[in-house]
């Protein structure tokens, strides 16, 4: 009679445990979206920009082709600041998100090459 009442309680214990192969439900953390791209101009600076951060990535995931990556992030640099300038020629106004975006991305870019100019600068009016 005890035994019964012991498996019984152990049955019960057994029961209220949470499978194996149960895990919390992972928190899911939002990255705030743009609004939808509306023109082939917004969508060709957006594909760009996606590849940008792409390519920063991979060149911090791996350091043995980083000068490759560096070239070609540059050049996708280039490409995007063009696509901007004929977007804002073309007078089109992206959605407000997606603008805060391309003006950070658009600036960091344009810091970066400005000191690189002014790196040569120096050495080429040191010679």
């Amino acid at each position: 009679m005890e035994k019964s009442r012991v498996l019984e309680a152990l049955e019960r214990l057994k029961s209220q445990e949470k499978p194996r192969w149960y895990k919390e439900k992972p928190i899911i953390i939002k990255k705030e979206r743009s609004e939808p791209v509306k023109t082939l101009q917004q969508h060709k600076v957006k594909e760009i920009l996606s590849a940008i951060e792409n390519m920063e990535k991979k060149m911090k995931q791996d350091s043995r082709n980083y000068l490759s990556m560096y070239w070609d992030l540059a050049k996708l640099e280039k490409k995007f600041l063009a696509a901007v300038e004929e977007m804002e020629k073309s007078n089109i106004k992206p959605a407000e998100l997606f603008d805060n975006e391309i003006q950070k991305r658009k600036q960091k870019i344009e810091t970066k090459f400005g000191k690189m100019q002014d790196l040569y600068k120096d050495k080429m009016e040191s010679l």
